[in-house]
């Protein structure tokens, strides 16, 4: 038997060593993990194919960003902010986790996001969290001033500021009384009016921007916005003439009308189809009601034939015994 010391050169051969066997590890990836149909995802990547600019995005990516912002080309440069988030993934374009929605697919996209009618701020955060296209932040509010339900069923305007002016008739030797200082009056009530702005305008909002004649808008009037739209200003400040749908006129203040984007005629068919579907559900669920009164009357009818009427008992000397109320509680 012979030992070699450390510095020999006769060392042995290498050989491979199997620590675990029978291991296999699984492909992760994020397709995997998306909350979308397999048709949609289908449509997604034809559209995404189809779509130029994404395709042009695409290209950039696989070949490498440019050491500049001015040397991509002008419609790419909205995503130089972000380019280190963005990814190619089995034809899909995603910014970090999100889906990027081609343009072909964008509408349907935005009616999706605003199918429940949520407010502008409720839908830009459901759809950050899982989409991205640019300037889908804009789209979404431009869909929910669009919606004519949303229009309808709004809140109020907030409070406008106060104005100092009064419309009510003041002689001069009123306002300039002889045996005081006459600018001191002055200057004490322009300091009580502008208290008495600054008090009210704590809870106020902006001043409302001005309306000109053939705005679209909507008017709050018996408890609800009506669609209709700027016939002329009124003389009175603040006020406007407004002609509604069904060719009424009016005269209201700027507090109680609103501009929208959204045609009239849409919310009156909106509003005539979901009556007519509540008036459909109410008829056949007062048909159904009366049928079930028909048969539980004749199964009623035909229990009470069925059974015999119970006979009192009778004395020795033919007297019906009565039983006392008192003890109707109790089984016989």
């Amino acid at each position: 038997m012979y030992l070699a010391d450390h510095l020999s050169r006769s060392f042995l051969k290498e050989t491979k060593e199997v620590l675990v066997p029978d291991l296999h590890v699984n492909d992760i990836h994020l397709i995997s993990y998306l909350p979308i149909a397999p048709e949609m995802y289908a449509k997604f990547q034809k559209e995404t194919a189809n779509d130029e600019h994404l395709q042009e995005l695409q290209d950039v990516i696989f070949n490498g960003w440019p050491n500049e912002k001015s040397e991509l080309i002008h419609s790419l440069r909205p995503y130089w902010t972000y380019r280190d988030e963005l990814s190619v993934i089995d034809g899909l374009l995603y910014k970090s986790n999100k889906a990027i929605v081609p343009k072909a697919l964008q509408n349907e996209m935005l009616d999706k996001i605003h199918e429940s009618h949520l407010g502008i701020v409720k839908c830009k955060s459901r759809a950050r969290d899982v989409l991205f296209w640019i300037g889908m932040g804009q789209d979404i509010e431009d869909k929910v001033k669009a919606c004519g339900l949303c229009a309808q069923h709004q809140s109020l305007n907030a409070k406008e500021p106060m104005r100092l002016k009064t419309s009510l008739p003041t002689s001069l030797p009123l306002l300039m009384p002889q045996n005081v200082n006459n600018s001191e009056i002055i200057k004490n009530s322009k300091f009580a009016k502008k208290k008495a702005k600054t008090n009210y305008d704590k809870h106020c909002g902006p001043e409302l921007k001005q309306l000109k004649q053939g705005d679209s808008i909507v008017m709050y009037t018996d408890g609800k916005w009506k669609a209709g739209k700027i016939i002329q200003k009124h003389h009175t400040p603040r006020s406007y003439v407004v002609q509604t749908s069904d060719g009424r006129r009016y005269r209201r203040n700027r507090r109680h009308i609103r501009p929208t984007a959204y045609n009239g005629n849409t919310v009156e068919n909106e509003h005539f189809k979901n009556n007519h579907n509540l008036t459909v559900r109410k008829t056949s669920t007062v048909c159904n009601n009366s049928q079930t009164l028909d048969r539980s009357e004749t199964v009623a009818s035909e229990e009470n034939e069925s059974i015999e009427p119970s006979k009192s008992p009778v004395t020795r000397s033919g007297r019906t015994v009565k039983v006392p109320t008192k003890l109707n509680d109790y089984v016989k």
